[in-house]
């Protein structure tokens, strides 16, 4: 079975509202970059419907480690919607 991908072209829109508690571009260059390692280890590829969801969880896993670590290193914090983002992801043909 052909391996697929889930690339930050895929999630970049959906990251602008995971990624934006400190309020500038640096932390959505972060989370690229956090995503391009993954991707040279393996991490974002998937052969089945089921990898696909682990991959996806992964990448929401991601997100709210980086709102906890905002939250307690600088105080700062925002309410992610996550059903707006789910919503959003789904549009894009992500979920």
């Amino acid at each position: 079975m052909d391996k697929e991908q889930l690339t930050w072209i895929d999630l970049e829109a959906s990251a602008s509202s995971m990624f934006n508690i400190m309020g500038n571009n640096k932390e959505l260059e972060f989370v690229e970059n956090v995503w391009q390692k993954l991707s040279e280890q393996g991490l974002t590829t998937y052969s089945t419907p089921f990898e696909c969801v682990k991959i996806k969880i992964l990448y929401f896993a991601l997100g709210v480690l980086y709102k906890d670590f905002c939250k307690i290193v600088y105080d700062k914090h925002n309410v992610i919607m996550y059903t707006d983002l789910l919503k959003l992801m789904k549009n894009k043909q992500i979920i």
